[in-house]
């Protein structure tokens, strides 16, 4: 052979081997740069190869460069061994192209890694089959993976579980995602029916106008909001309110659009309610304010008819009364005896005409006034009423503390006034004693007033004795114009009280003097009084001052 053929060819395999030297060396470079490891595995023979980098990975003892194919496998965590050793068989007998496997390894000190590795079975004939190629350390992926997934999960878990109703569209407004609690309010049975319909056919004409809107907001990357009346896939009647925002994708691009819409449907029949409530009241105003005005009207109608009724009453009764003086007196000594009485007996009817005109009025014009509230000493007030009624040979006893109340003082003197003069006048005898008692009741004062009279029969009469005209005496009686005690019934009822007659026993089967029964009543005992006994109720602070 010429020398210089075997120069040549020994050049050749030299940079065949200088290539190849590169080529192992990059190859090095790159893996170690990859964080990867790299490996061979003698399949027959259970051996196998692999870098340094693979070493590390696999905590195995540094130096190694050959380990049996058991002692890879027992790195392999125990829950993974059989999946593992499954795919490995499954790529060598070609049922798989390649070999791709994540799994965990246990390092000496215990720690787990994850660890991705692929490989490719060659071989070539005559041969034995060798599999080769990369692991790497994939244990923060896996961390971070589990994390997203528990994310996930936390997200799903609060859609799934909230009292909303969450739903995801497209960018073009088409249904794409509903939590179930959403999907029970609008009693969807099944999520394929209205899936990928557009969310704004839902909503009622007068409503469309604001959902497209508060869309258009969220799509320009803004949050639309708005209320409005959307049925239940049932047809139940529900009312909403709705916050859409924007879901932006990866690089802000818009993505998707969420919203949350808050069933509001009872909120919403309270509002109507209320609305109609409103305009109820709006109309019962009117129509009282009408009837206020009608009212004063006739108020005023009342005062004139008041004015006639003095005026054009009481002075022809004046006339008529001087008049029949004038009479008795140019006929003083011709007149008979008889003529006489009736010329009395017509002065005592004008006289009492005369004091029903007065009751009339004093009736119809009370509760018109505006009366001043005042701090009134009640037992004051009752020592001014006994002085002015002029009745010495009657007997007037108050046999309880008197309150001071805040109330209208003329009032409460005239109802007191009433009472007392009532019983004097209606009794049986010229002398009669009359006992006054209070009682405390919380927020007013009973007050009692009885006297040693005949009293009021039980039956209609007592029923009606606080009718107006109504009297037990003889109407001929000057005295008795039937309009007292519906004058105090009257203002008492004004006051926000009540007044009644109480029964009155006139004998006790037993009396009790100093906490012992006594059958029978002692004659140096004051004795009980069994006529007419009146009660009323008095507020002690007049309810104009509270809403004052």
């Amino acid at each position: 052979m010429p020398k210089g053929g075997i120069s040549a060819r020994t050049n050749e395999r030299t940079g065949e081997h200088f290539h190849d030297r590169l080529y192992s060396e990059r190859l090095s470079v790159a893996i170690r740069v990859a964080k990867a490891g790299a490996w061979s595995w003698d399949v027959n023979n259970q051996q196998v190869f692999w870098t340094p980098e693979f070493e590390i990975l696999f905590d195995y003892e540094p130096g190694s460069t050959q380990q049996l194919y058991r002692e890879w496998i027992d790195r392999v965590h125990p829950d993974d061994r059989e999946r593992v050793e499954t795919q490995l068989q499954q790529t060598i007998h070609h049922q798989l192209p390649e070999f791709r496997c994540d799994y965990r390894i246990v390092l000496r000190d215990g720690q787990i890694r994850w660890i991705a590795t692929i490989g490719e079975l060659h071989s070539q004939p005559q041969s034995n089959p060798q599999m080769s190629g990369l692991v790497y350390d994939i244990t923060d992926r896996k961390r971070d993976e589990a994390a997203l997934h528990r994310s996930e999960e936390f997200t799903r878990r609060i859609l799934e579980s909230d009292l909303d109703c969450i739903k995801v569209l497209d960018s073009e407004g088409h249904l794409l995602y509903m939590n179930s609690g959403g999907q029970v309010m609008m009693e969807i049975d099944d999520f394929a029916t209205v899936a990928n319909t557009h969310w704004l056919d839902s909503w009622q004409s007068d409503d469309t106008e604001a959902a497209a809107g508060a869309f258009a907001i969220a799509k320009a990357g803004g949050v639309g909001k708005f209320d409005g009346y959307c049925a239940t896939a049932k047809g139940t009647p529900k009312w909403w309110s709705v916050v859409i925002t924007p879901l932006p994708d990866i690089g802000d691009d818009m993505g998707q659009i969420l919203l949350v819409s808050r069933d509001i449907t009872e909120r919403k029949q309270l509002e109507l309610i209320n609305q109609a409530q409103i305009i109820e009241l709006q109309q019962l105003n009117h129509a009282l304010m009408l009837t206020q005005q009608q009212l004063s009207e006739r108020n005023e109608e009342l005062d004139r008819f008041g004015f006639i009724v003095a005026h054009d009453l009481k002075a022809p009764l004046r006339s008529i009364a001087n008049l029949s003086e004038w009479i008795e007196e140019d006929l003083s000594d011709r007149i008979l005896e008889n003529d006489r009485q009736q010329f009395h007996l017509l002065r005592q009817r004008v006289k009492r005409m005369d004091a029903l005109v007065d009751g009339l009025l004093n009736y119809s014009r009370l509760g018109k006034q505006a009366l001043a509230i005042e701090t009134v000493d009640v037992a004051q007030l009752l020592t001014e009423i006994v002085d002015s009624l002029s009745s010495p040979s009657f007997q007037i006893e108050i046999l309880s503390a008197l309150p001071m109340l805040d109330t209208k003082r003329i009032l409460l003197s005239q109802v007191f006034a009433n009472l007392l003069s009532n019983a004097i006048k209606h009794h049986s005898r010229a002398d009669g004693r009359i006992e006054i008692t209070a009682e405390d009741l919380g927020d007013r004062y009973q007050f009692s007033i009885v006297d040693d009279g005949d009293g009021i029969p039980v039956g209609e009469a007592r029923q009606r004795i606080f009718d107006i005209f109504h009297t037990l005496k003889p109407s001929t009686s000057n005295e008795n114009t039937g309009i007292g005690l519906a004058l105090v019934k009257k203002i008492v009822e004004g006051e926000g009280g009540q007044i009644w007659v109480e029964d009155y026993p006139a004998t006790e089967t037993a009396e009790m003097f100093n906490g012992k029964l006594l059958q029978t009543q002692p004659e140096w005992l004051p004795q009980p009084l069994n006529g007419a006994c009146f009660c009323f109720t008095w507020l002690k602070i007049n309810q104009l001052i509270i809403n004052n």
